[in-house]
């Protein structure tokens, strides 16, 4: 046998010799005291490990408490959200149905046959916009009236959610109008301006007369309000004279109009 395999034999041996001698030592009572002198040297240690044990686990128990409280607060914010959502939404429908109905009290006579499409007013200024588009079938040149059943213009450019509104009084609009007394004449824009123009010289328009559209524009009945007289401008020399007309519709308090889709 080598050398080099002799040398484990014999230290396997002698572990096994020391383990008996121990077995047998602790058997006959003489290793008791040095095993209390042992775990006794050992406690304050053991104490210490079973008191990280404890904030371990404490530890532990508070992260877990705190992810499900975080998940269920996450929760508890979603259903908030969706509750605020679902509110909203319904204040709108009100807010629709209160316009719907203040137009139908106005007891427009060319809203009698029409269908009207609710729409939100989404944007104003230089651009006044609404939440209508191709899907809800509307197309460009329908007329647009507000709540009080007063033409507001017509619809510009048609986007897939959203669409322009061309006001009256912008310039480029144009429809055939008719006075309260029958006087008739062609109502156009004019740069933030409402006018009647082409009235004969002879006919007789007085401040406060309501100016309403004819019928004669295929995409506008007649019976809609267009304006009410303000100011008449009178020149003997021309052919036609002119009046300056109050629009009847307030840009800065419109939150729905309605769309002619018939």
């Amino acid at each position: 046998m080598r050398r080099d395999e002799v040398f484990p034999v014999r230290t396997l041996g002698f572990l096994v010799l020391v383990s008996l001698l121990l077995w047998g030592l602790d058997f006959w009572g003489v290793m008791r005291p040095v095993r209390r002198v042992f775990e006794w040297s050992l406690s304050p240690l053991r104490e210490v490990t079973s008191e990280v044990s404890r904030r371990l686990a404490s530890t532990f128990t508070f992260v877990r408490a705190a992810r499900f409280s975080q998940a269920r607060l996450t929760d508890l914010e979603r259903k908030v959200a969706e509750l605020s959502v679902d509110a909203a939404r319904a204040k709108e429908a009100i807010r629709e149905n209160e316009a719907m109905r203040q137009l139908l009290g106005a007891n427009v006579s060319g809203l009698v046959d029409m269908d009207l499409l609710p729409a939100r007013v989404v944007g104003r200024g230089e651009k006044w916009l609404v939440a209508v588009g191709r899907g809800e079938n509307v197309t460009e040149g329908a007329g647009v009236v507000s709540e009080q059943g007063v033409l507001v213009g017509r619809l510009g450019s048609v986007g897939e959610f959203v669409s322009r509104v061309a006001l009256k009084t912008e310039p480029g609009f144009a429809v055939a109008a008719i006075t309260e007394t029958g006087v008739t004449g062609v109502v156009v824009g004019e740069s933030g301006r409402l006018v009647l123009t082409e009235i004969l010289q002879e006919e007789r328009v007085s401040p406060g007369q309501l100016v309403m559209t004819s019928g004669a524009d295929d995409r506008l009945p007649e019976g809609l309000v267009l304006g009410e007289v303000r100011e008449v401008r009178l020149d003997p020399a021309a052919v036609y004279t002119a009046a300056e007309l109050e629009p009847l519709f307030s840009e800065h308090q419109a939150k729905y109009l309605f769309i002619l889709v018939n």
